[in-house]
């Protein structure tokens, strides 16, 4: 009596080599898609790293030039470069290596040679798109931002900024001295209970502070004033 083949005893007859030959066989197109992703993903990640690298590279060179014009006290030129000399300026840099730390270094370049200029509202346009380094290096740039927005009338943004400032790197030096300008500023504001405040954490946190007897003295004009 003759007997039909059982499908399923058949597939576990054949060898799993030969299986994963034919699976590899059937899918080849794709795994060699998929490969050609990842290679090129690879690539595409190595090829911005240099890329990155070169524009840094660049920007940093022009940097230099733009602050050379800067300390020389040509806040034109370092603004917007020389033409004849084929140098670039604080403006070009921010615009044309955004992203790189050249660009961000000339915002607050830039919002110096503005404010010399005598244009503080583009001082702090520019300012403002500067992201301040981390530790003692970043206190300057916020205490600049501070003193543009008080010498805009600002004094309220100007005293959180500076506050800013005074708790960007804890220390004797540099804290109490802000703190006491962010005190000023409230007290522009008409914010005399803030003001208070502040000059009272001072005192507190800082006595052996130089600062704390203009602390003390400002005191007592808040109390008046807030009588």
């Amino acid at each position: 009596m003759s007997t039909f083949p059982n499908p399923a005893e058949q597939e576990e007859q054949v060898d799993p080599s030969v299986r994963v030959l034919q699976w590899l066989t059937d899918n080849s197109k794709v795994l060699i898609i998929s490969a050609a992703i990842v290679i090129t993903g690879i690539a595409g990640l190595v090829g911005w790293n240099l890329y990155s690298e070169n524009r840094e590279q660049e920007a940093q060179i022009l940097l230099a030039t733009a602050e050379g014009y800067l300390s020389m006290g040509l806040y034109d030129a370092a603004l917007n470069g020389v033409e004849s000399d084929f140098t670039l300026g604080f403006v070009q840099i921010q615009s044309g290596y955004s992203g790189t730390k050249a660009a961000n270094l000339a915002s607050y370049y830039a919002s110096i040679a503005y404010y010399e200029l005598g244009q503080t509202d583009l001082a702090l346009q520019s300012i403002q798109s500067y992201k301040p380094v981390k530790g003692i290096l970043g206190v300057g740039p916020i205490a600049f931002h501070a003193k543009l927005l008080e010498e805009n009338g600002s004094f309220l943004a100007a005293g959180d900024r500076y506050m800013d400032a005074a708790t960007w790197s804890d220390n004797e030096g540099t804290t109490p001295d802000f703190m006491l300008q962010a005190a000023y500023s409230y007290q522009q504001a008409g914010d005399y209970d803030t003001a208070l405040e502040v000059v009272g954490q001072l005192i507190d946190d800082y006595p052996q502070s130089l600062y704390v007897s203009q602390a003390k003295s400002l005191q007592g004009k808040l109390l008046v004033l807030n009588s």
